[in-house]
């Protein structure tokens, strides 16, 4: 969907039209000779099913743009852009009489909501100061137009074809089943809260390992599938026995007619959220038997077709009803008469290079090119720049084009004498491109030069220019952008073109304008669900700068890993640059659980002898559950802090070993049997914690 309208300062774009060229290449070879001499209200441009196009309406859309000059006097553009804003206004009416239709509004909260969120939180506190009233007035009906036709679009084309990918972990999360007789159901619950923790923590690794192997290509969405669906685990009586969730693909039919999973609640909204790739795993809860809600499954979902039944886009639905419901009338006289012949011929002086200063820049007129013979080169200044998000002007650079000159001749020149010769030559802009009086090189931001020759007459200059040079005068040449900055926006044009001028230096201004400056932070942990992290998903003005941070759940698991696809890190720091929508992801690595010793004191000692024993440990969560058998015939479970005393009231050699509950991993505690002499008594031993 393209973005409609964003302000800066008072600057308002009107977003790159998805459909330009749709409606006047549908309409222009099979209804233009026929309406171009029709009688009828020469201000309608156009007619759209019953709505009218008219020059006012164009009028406006040209004055939204910057809001310089006026409806009734707007600034001049080019013919291509007219075009863009002419279908913009084909494809408005046709969604207007759509909404209608489908009794879809746009009330005036939706207005505001989508005017703050295109326009930013100062911008639109101060949106009454920086616009007239006929302003405001405008830019509503803009935003008004977009928001209908968004509405319309979700409406007219909705489908999903992919795959949910599911693990389950709810079988011990409530209680014993019914028919299960008493001992059953004294067993389930003896094991069940382990159980439901483990069986988590395996649902959990499991859809983790899946998500990372379809992430990187290791496997397809399909392949996830059979992947889950093989799992003993996951799929026999044991694990979820009363549930029919489990892992699927499915057809764009399938989800227009959904059964079964598709019709879950966190399914469908995940899927209706997505229009292409993965969603990250989610962990959603299930209802138990008396109404309350737990943990019950890890899901997420790989759409990988989104289209409608009958359509494959809006663009294919608004070529659909224009030649049917809204069949567009296009009358050529009028709509002729408001586009103005473009202009072909590019600023041509004669520019020296000037003895004020190396590497100045001052309009220009400092670094011009002599470029050499007036009878054989001329010179070219390629200048890229874009509006900033200020909505001011500035210097762009790395933008590559290529100089072409007339087919099957080679005017490019290289060298003073030019007898190196091209027929294309490629170029950066904020290059190298002359030499000073000192040898050294210079480089102007947004600008490239062509050119090489002697400083004019008077001037000790010398050796300006980047040693290419356009030869004999008359030759046409053309000059393409061959990249973008990246991001959402568009250039005025991309391809430009000028005659040799002999001795002369042309200039030309290439301005690329951003439609979407607003981009989306998604920040992945994984494991899933072992760290919080601030943003998990946010959304920033493009090029901001975004440092996430986190905080671990279980710092006795898990511990930091690395990052994965921040712009640069630095130890557990992690910055993002937001020049496109950016998804990073966080690993933590898994603590191995290890009992790393246990130790007794003393060891030696008379009756009653009270030992401290205390146990060394990592990796087995926050609250570990000790067993302690202290080889008295008694034994004893404690929690973390892990230390406990015990007195032995009897003589002998003893042997203590201590036991993990959950991993079951044993260890003894001291590396010889305690002895224990001269016992006071028979009664056996005493512990406290």
């Amino acid at each position: 969907m393209d973005v409609f309208l964003k302000k800066y300062s008072k600057r308002v774009i009107v977003g790159a039209v998805i459909l330009a060229g749709v409606a006047l290449a549908a309409a222009g070879g099979l209804w233009w000779s026929y309406y171009k001499n029709a009688s009828h209200d020469p201000e309608v441009l156009a007619t759209v099913g019953a709505e009218k196009i008219t020059k006012t309406d164009l009028n406006e859309l040209i004055y939204a743009a910057d809001y310089k000059g006026s409806i009734s006097n707007p600034v001049d553009v080019s013919q291509e852009k007219k075009n863009e804003y002419f279908s913009q206004l084909v494809r408005w009416s046709a969604t207007k009489q759509e909404a209608s239709k489908l009794g879809i509004t746009v009330s005036d909260s939706e207005y505001q909501k989508e005017l703050k969120l295109r326009l930013g939180e100062k911008n639109y506190a101060n949106f009454a100061k920086l616009y007239t009233k006929s302003q405001q007035e405008l830019t509503k009906k803009v935003v008004t137009n977009e928001a209908l036709s968004a509405k319309v679009e979700k409406e007219v084309v909705t489908s999903r074809a992919g795959q949910v990918i599911v693990a389950r972990f709810d079988k011990y999360a409530g209680a014993a089943p019914t028919e299960f007789t008493d001992t059953q159901k004294a067993e389930w619950e003896r094991v069940k809260t382990q159980s439901y923790q483990a069986d988590k923590l395996y649902a959990q690794t499991k859809i983790n390992s899946i998500y990372k192997d379809l992430t990187v290509g290791k496997i397809t969405g399909d392949q996830a599938v059979k992947e889950t669906l093989a799992d003993v685990k996951l799929n026999n009586t044991y694990f979820s026995p009363w549930t029919a969730a489990l892992s699927l693909s499915f057809t764009a039919d399938q989800f227009a007619k959904p059964v079964g999973l598709l019709t879950d609640e966190a399914v469908r909204t995940a899927l209706l959220a997505t229009g292409s790739g993965y969603t990250k795993p989610e962990n959603v809860n299930v209802a138990l038997d008396d109404g309350t809600e737990v943990p019950g499954y890890y899901f997420f979902v790989n759409v990988e077709k989104s289209n409608s039944s009958d359509v494959a886009d809006m663009s294919a639905w608004l070529t659909k009803k224009l030649a049917g419901d809204y069949k567009i009338k296009l009358y050529a006289n009028e709509y002729s008469g408001v586009v103005n012949i473009e202009k072909t011929a590019w600023l041509a002086t004669k520019v020296y290079a000037d003895s004020v200063a190396d590497c100045q820049n001052s309009n220009g007129n400092k670094w011009g090119v002599n470029s050499g013979s007036a009878s054989s080169t001329a010179g070219l200044i390629v200048h890229t720049r874009t509006y900033d998000l200020s909505g001011n002007l500035s210097d762009l650079s790395g933008i590559g084009f290529q100089v072409s000159g007339k087919p099957g001749a080679n005017y490019i020149y290289i060298g003073t004498s030019g007898s190196t010769r091209v027929a294309s030559a490629n170029f950066t802009t904020g290059d190298t491109f002359y030499k000073t009086s000192s040898g050294g090189n210079c480089n102007i931001g947004g600008y490239s030069v062509l050119g090489y020759g002697t400083s004019p007459s008077g001037k000790s200059y010398a050796n300006w220019g980047n040693r290419y040079s356009l030869g004999c005068s008359g030759n046409p040449f053309a000059v393409t952008l061959t990249n973008t900055p990246g991001g959402d926006g568009y250039w005025e044009t991309t391809t430009q073109s000028l005659n040799a001028t002999n001795g002369y230096t042309s200039s030309m201004d290439f301005t690329w304008h951003v439609t979407n400056p607003n981009k989306r932070l998604t920040v992945l942990v994984d494991p899933v669900g072992s760290a919080v992290t601030t943003p998990s998903t946010a959304i920033y003005v493009r090029d901001t700068v975004v440092g996430p941070t986190f905080t671990i759940n279980d710092t006795e698991s898990y511990s930091f890993g690395s990052w994965e696809g921040c712009t640069t890190t630095n130890g557990e720091s992690c910055s993002v640059k937001m020049d496109t929508d950016k998804t990073i992801t966080l690993h933590l690595k898994v603590i191995t659980p290890e009992i790393i010793k246990c130790s007794v004191s003393p060891q030696v000692g008379l009756s009653p002898l009270v030992v401290k024993v205390t146990t060394d440990f990592k990796g087995l969560g926050k609250n570990p559950v000790f067993t302690y058998n202290f080889g008295s015939g008694e034994a004893t479970q404690v929690g973390k802090p892990a230390i406990v005393y015990y007195t032995y009231s009897r003589a002998g050699n003893y042997v203590v070993t201590v036991k993990h509950e959950t991993t079951g991993l044993t260890t003894t505690c001291a590396p010889n049997p305690i002895q224990v002499t001269n016992p006071t008594d028979s009664n056996g031993g005493e512990v406290r914690p």
